[in-house]
């Protein structure tokens, strides 16, 4: 029989590349849990630090795809949906089907540095 859950599968997500394709599938409604590491930064000032649970500050970024949640945040998005706050580590529920997506939460990438390593694991 099958365990129900597929394998986690280990996604770098870039803080200077904005959207990462984990190039997984989803389906609507499944729970997919997905536990981030790491830490970068998000600006050229060195001590703009964001863990994945947001800015170290707790700053926002004002035209971040989620305004109202830290900037840095780690975040998600099902095809071309809307993005979904993740944090350091969450069960979220795939409010549609198609590939999965990750991001920083921040609307200026080409200053930031590091990168979030997040394992996915989708339950069904």
């Amino acid at each position: 029989g099958t365990s129900g859950r597929t394998t986690g599968r280990t996604i770098t997500v870039d803080a200077t590349r904005g959207w990462v394709d984990t190039g997984i599938d989803v389906r609507n409604g499944e729970t997919l849990a997905l536990d981030a590491t790491g830490s970068v930064t998000l600006s050229s000032n060195a001590s703009d630090v964001a863990d994945p649970s947001g800015s170290r500050t707790g700053r926002r970024a004002a035209s971040a795809p989620i305004t109202d949640q830290a900037a840095g945040i780690l975040i998600a998005r099902v095809g071309d949906g809307a993005p979904m706050a993740v944090g350091s580590r969450k069960l979220i529920t795939a409010d549609a089907s198609g590939r999965l997506y990750l991001s920083v939460n921040d609307d200026h990438f080409a200053d930031n540095g590091g990168a979030f390593r997040v394992t996915v694991s989708v339950q069904r």
